[in-house]
């Protein structure tokens, strides 16, 4: 039952994982102070999960990674307790 509802997380956040807005060369990119995100700040306020997609505006991936992350971990903590 627990396989399965991993199995379950996984395919919903990679049904949210699109790679719709990747149209670029991350190679030839440089920063330049026109750009809608700045990515130093983007990287910092990634370190709380779900706080840099709140920045970039990915607002349904706000809600789904960190109640992945908690499901994940529940799962892995009371899983393990309970063998």
């Amino acid at each position: 039952m627990k396989t399965l509802i991993l199995l379950g997380i996984f395919v919903v956040s990679f049904s949210f994982c699109g790679t719709k807005n990747n149209n670029f060369d991350i190679k030839k990119y440089s920063y330049e102070l026109t750009d809608k995100y700045n990515p130093l700040a983007a990287g910092t306020l990634a370190i709380i999960p779900g706080v840099g997609h709140f920045y970039s505006g990915h607002y349904i991936r706000v809600l789904v990674f960190p109640a992945g992350m908690a499901v994940s971990s529940y799962l892995v903590v009371f899983g393990s307790l309970s063998e």
